[in-house]
């Protein structure tokens, strides 16, 4: 083409099926927009090369006289490595660079652009980096969808909207900051991105489309913000390593729900899935909102829930533990929660809850205890809870409350009310660190008489758990409550311990690698060996002088062996043991 070309038309190399390199000879005054694809997207013939002047471009640097890149304008050119755009360019065509395969390195886009329209970098697997300006208020379809090599993204402030499958296929993506202007996150829009190992979803988003983070399945953890309305069906299905999820959701209405066809489960294949944290002022669980999420096995339901929608909970198979502390939850419950399948064996029943609603517990039919914590028993219905669960099943409520209970309706369908134990006096117990500086204590509070109480001390670095006040060395330890009572821990510095400063008493090989042999001149009844944060990582029980202890599963580092003879009612003999 010579220099007295100024413009191409769309189709004008169409059907040239032999076609391999398009050539533009002369100066160029305005770049003409020449395109390798007719206006289906169909390539034309094998034009993959671009001649300017005899010379193949790789390097393409669009004059400033561009004011638009037209559609299709680079579609298919692997030859060009890189692209400049100038200042003059206000859009940027669909398809424009579609499968540039060659384009490397970082790409940015001028702040003179405000539109990028669908499919306009897909494909171009090389490109590493790029840079959106904050004159874009939009990110359209495909627009860089199967980056494969794009690791990173900027997305401006300007930014409202990210379209379908804005970026599906960007497996080399690894984190990604969405901003806070953006309001909705499309259809599949990071969808594949099998890297991503951190999102952040803004305050500002109000809809997460459906499947929009499928198979994300390096994302271990997502907040769902409070500002979502809605959520779509798959948004983050198969997103196998996901093991937390924060639903802050305040007043969520749509989960999964897809119109005309099967329910997909937003955490559908979520095999990672074993923590849920329900935000305290979520008001609504849509229905089929946590639907098939196999290993989730405890779940609790803040005070604020007003309502839960349909199989909110059906297919969670390892569900044991259910705490439901919805003081008012009135919203109608039409047909359950909870599938057949399910293995809830433990209800808790928050003490402000003044309603459950009907079929809230059908299917439950293995429940083995419920508790109730509310003085004023709740009002249920008569499809509350199944009705094959065994009335034998025990119900534990407040001391005191037991008649209550046995007058209330569809309570006194239950055979086995009764008060929590120990309803006796209660007893302080105050658990102390003889020097914070060197380790923390916890366990301490007020307990009813009888109640079996864990105490334990945590030593820092350098230092270890040396003994309780009365001279007992267990830890953690567990105490019956029958008084008030006061423990105070000791820590003594880990450097501090000699290798043997009791006669009669040796260790050695120490340093050992696995194996560690103890003998005492009496003998020896308990053997500890304590970690340098003072817990106990292996306790064996004796009656003999001479031990062989295995220590093969220790982690290399400094250790106390706690000797305790049999002669010894309490106390132990300490040594430092070091693992190889």
């Amino acid at each position: 083409m010579g220099n007295g070309v100024t413009s191409i038309d769309i189709d004008a190399f169409n059907d040239c099926s032999g076609l391999t390199s398009v050539y533009y000879s002369g100066a160029i005054a305005e770049w003409c927009g020449i395109e390798f694809a007719d206006d289906g997207g169909n390539p034309l013939g094998n034009a993959h090369n671009l001649y300017i002047n005899d010379n193949l471009v790789t390097d393409f640097i669009i004059p400033d006289t561009v004011t638009e890149i037209k559609d299709y304008a680079f579609y298919g050119a692997s030859c060009i490595t890189s692209v400049t755009i100038p200042h003059s360019v206000s859009s940027i065509g669909r398809r424009a660079f579609q499968n540039c395969s060659g384009m490397t390195g970082t790409l940015t886009i001028p702040n003179s652009v405000t539109s990028i329209d669908s499919y306009a970098f897909r494909g171009c697997s090389s490109l590493t980096s790029v840079t959106i300006p904050n004159s874009v208020t939009s990110i359209s379809y495909y627009a860089f969808g199967d980056c494969s090599g794009l690791t990173s993204v900027i997305i401006p402030n300007s930014v409202t909207s990210i379209g379908s499958c804005a970026f599906s296929g960007c497996s080399g993506l690894t984190e990604v900051t969405i901003p806070n202007s953006v309001t909705s996150i499309g259809m599949g829009a990071f969808s594949g991105c099998s890297g991503l190992t951190e999102v952040t979803i803004p305050n500002s988003v109000t809809s997460i489309g459906i499947g929009a983070f499928y198979g994300c399945s390096a994302l271990t953890s997502v907040t769902i913000p409070n500002s979502v309305t809605s959520i779509g069906g798959g948004a983050f299905e198969d997103c196998s390593g996901l093991a937390t999820v924060n639903f802050d959701a305040t007043n969520c209405t749509s989960m999964g729900s897809t119109s005309g066809g099967p329910i997909q489960p937003v955490f559908g294949g979520c095999t990672s899935l074993t923590t849920l944290n329900i935000g305290e002022n979520v008001t609504q669980i849509p229905s089929y909102a946590f639907l098939g999420c196999s290993e989730l096995t405890i779940i609790t339901i803040p005070n604020s829930i007003t309502s839960i929608g349909n199989s909110a909970f059906s297919g969670c198979s390892g569900l044991t533990t259910f705490d439901f502390n919805a003081e008012n939850c009135t919203g109608t419950i039409s047909d359950f929660l909870f599938d057949s399948n399910n293995t809830l064996s433990k209800i808790t029943i928050g003490e402000n809850v003044t309603t459950i609603p009907n079929n809230a517990f059908k299917n439950c039919t293995s429940l083995d205890s419920i508790i109730c914590a509310a003085a004023n028993p709740p009002v249920i219905y008569a499809g509350t809870f199944d009705s094959q669960l065994s009335l034998n099943t025990p119900v534990v409520v407040p001391c005191g409350a037991v008649e209550d209970y046995e007058d209330a309706d569809f309570w006194y369908g239950f055979r086995h009310i009764q008060q929590m134990a120990d309803c006796g006096a209660s007893y302080m117990i105050t658990v102390l660190s003889a020097n914070p500086s060197r380790g923390t204590v916890e366990g301490g509070g007020t307990y009813p008489e009888g109640m079996v109480v864990r105490i334990e001390a945590t030593a820092f670095d350098g230092f270890y758990f040396a003994s309780w006040n009365d001279g007992n060395t267990d830890n953690p330890r567990y105490i019956t409550v029958t008084a008030d009572a006061m423990f105070i821990a000791s820590f003594d510095p880990a450097t501090g311990i000699g290798e043997n400063v009791v006669s009669g008493i040796n260790i050695f090989l120490n340093p050992a690698a696995d194996i560690l042999n103890i003998t005492s001149s009496e003998t020896i009844s308990e053997i500890e060996i304590v970690n340098v944060m003072g817990q106990v990582v292996k306790r064996i029980e004796v009656n003999s002088d001479n031990v062989v202890c295995n220590v093969e599963d220790l982690i290399s580092g400094v250790y106390v062996v706690k000797v305790r003879a049999l002669r010894q009612a309490q106390g132990a003999t300490l040594q430092k043991f070091i693992k190889e």
